[in-house]
């Protein structure tokens, strides 16, 4: 079932890294739970980038670069809120208000690595890699989301 999912995403590699087994069970409960797991790793992507978002923030004394971290630190604001009760959308099987939440929070990301692309000292910044790593695991989320909406 993790390869069926992994083969929807945007990054089939990283999506078998992220849930790295594929245990015997299968059908829906199997699919909440490895949604609960991607949604944890979603929520805490979230809020460790936001952290380090705003730490970039206080430390650059480039008003353009100071001014693209605010920008990606709304944004993350923004994709935290979406995802801190996600899992009420999952548990309730609400998978469409799931998968739209899933791509809201990619949208968010994008508009940070927007932001920072502006500016050519960011493209090396460390943010991007988390912007990517949440864009990931939201691509995961969307294709397990699909996979729960095919079963019903």
């Amino acid at each position: 079932m993790v390869k069926d999912i992994c083969s929807k995403t945007q990054d089939p590699v990283f999506c078998m890294q992220v849930l790295a087994y594929d245990p015997p069970t299968k059908g829906a409960a199997l699919l909440r739970s490895l949604a609960l797991f991607s949604l944890d790793l979603a929520q805490a992507g979230a809020s460790e980038a936001r952290i380090a978002i705003d730490a970039r923030i206080n430390s650059t004394g480039d008003p353009q670069l100071r001014e693209a971290f605010i920008e990606c630190s709304a944004a993350y604001g923004a994709a935290v809120s979406a995802l801190r009760d996600a899992d009420k959308l999952l548990v309730s099987g609400d998978y469409v208000s799931l998968r739209t939440r899933a791509s809201g929070v990619a949208a968010q990301v994008e508009q940070c690595q927007t932001s920072l692309k502006l500016k050519q000292e960011a493209r090396q910044d460390p943010i991007g890699v988390k912007n990517n790593d949440l864009k990931r695991i939201c691509s995961i989320i969307l294709a397990i989301s699909n996979l729960l909406l095919a079963l019903n």
